[in-house]
């Protein structure tokens, strides 16, 4: 089922050819250091994910589920991949044109037309010390986020609801990783954050006008 998942992802042909104007890509052959690291779907499925390791070697897919791993390369600005699995690959090797504007990797594919995917860049280990503690919710004084020093966290009402999970932060933007939940949920959240006055404002960069405030306990 998710083997073809990225053959469903929206399509960004104007927003890929006016940020090619701000290419970042290496030259020659070898692997562009921008490309190293891990890069995931926000706003289609934040599950899935693809990371290139500095070796050359990298995987792609949702992580616990469904993982395909391949080799990787740079050309100038064109990103070759080769396949491992190529038993359930409908292409051992595919070759995308890439470019790294910011936080963002933005790939069209030269096999199928008007295929071009944007990812952003992951960043775990920063945590924003404002975070840390305890925050209650503004229409439920039981509901409650805990923020951890070490990047773990814990959310719901005590004594009824827990739910363990891992946090970090990137500027103003808030990541959460769920330890548990169904797959046909997500497992990692995307939030804009702000800390005003003992106010935290958190919006949901996946949910259209969620928005939720918690203050400082």
């Amino acid at each position: 089922m998710y083997k073809n998942l990225i053959k469903k992802l929206f399509v960004l042909p104007v927003v890929f050819a006016v940020m090619m104007a701000f290419v970042s890509c290496g030259s020659g052959d070898g692997q562009d250091e921008a490309l190293i690291g891990t890069w995931e779907f926000v706003y289609f499925n934040a599950d899935y994910r693809y990371v290139f390791n500095e070796d050359g070697t990298g995987d792609r897919g949702i992580p616990g589920y469904d993982i395909q791993t391949f080799t990787w390369s740079t050309n100038n600005e064109m990103l070759n991949i080769s396949i491992d699995d190529t038993e359930n690959a409908e292409l051992a090797s595919e070759r995308w044109q890439y470019s790294v504007v910011g936080n963002a990797l933005i790939i069209a594919s030269q096999h199928n037309a008007d295929l071009v995917i944007m990812l952003e860049a992951r960043t775990d280990g920063q945590f924003d010390a404002e975070l840390l503690g305890t925050w209650q919710w503004e229409f439920l004084d039981d509901w409650v986020y805990i923020f951890n020093e070490d990047g773990t966290g814990r959310r719901g009402i005590f004594g009824e609801y827990i739910e363990a999970f891992t946090w970090s932060t990137d500027s103003d933007r808030l990541n959460i990783t769920r330890d548990e939940a169904e797959f046909n949920e997500l497992f990692n959240e995307r939030w804009l954050y702000t800390i005003i006055n003992n106010v935290l404002t958190m919006e949901s960069r996946q949910e259209a006008e969620l928005v939720m405030q918690y203050t400082r306990q």
